[in-house]
């Protein structure tokens, strides 16, 4: 059975859902009609590529969204589980679906608005130098520190200080 915030996260969800469906056809026809209507002469065949490529990210992004908010129902028909909440894990879902839908819009007026698209992989690229590469790289680097005789000495004093400080306790 369940709870009044599954109900209310599922009725959140189909309305979020909804309007999204509605943003990316609105976005969509506007860009069909621009493009066919007043710059028809302007398309090119790599133009029609982007467009479709948009299209088909924006359409995968959002079923994976409707599939992770999908409502889980008992053999009688009852509520269980109101879905996954889409607000919390499909972050980068809704981010491809806006920089296509912003690419889209864009590329009305010009078509080096395309590269937008370049914002996902350049991000993509990033975080696997922050989080991996660099890390890696930074700690196979660095050298052992040399010791000059002062600095051992110094050393080897403190570690005899520290010795005895624990022999006495």
């Amino acid at each position: 059975m369940a709870k009044a915030g599954d109900k209310r996260r599922l009725e959140e969800q189909s309305k979020r859902l909804r309007l999204l469906r509605l943003a990316i056809i609105a976005v969509a026809m506007v860009h069909l009609l621009m493009r066919l209507g007043l710059r028809r002469g302007s398309a090119a065949k790599r133009h029609w590529v982007a467009f479709l490529v948009t299209a088909i990210v924006e359409l995968v992004c959002y079923r994976t969204l409707a599939a992770m908010a999908a409502p889980r129902y008992g053999p009688a028909g009852e509520l269980i589980s109101g879905g996954a909440d889409i607000q919390v894990g499909g972050g980068y879902y809704f981010d491809a679906i806006y920089i296509a839908m912003i690419a889209q819009l864009g590329s009305i007026f010009t078509g080096y608005f395309w590269l937008v698209l370049l914002a996902v992989p350049l991000y993509c690229l990033w975080q696997i130098w922050v989080l991996f590469l660099q890390p890696y790289l930074a700690s196979s680097s660095q050298p052992e520190p040399i010791e000059n005789e002062a600095q051992r000495k110094k050393r080897e004093k403190f570690e005899r200080q520290q010795r005895r400080t624990q022999h006495y306790r």
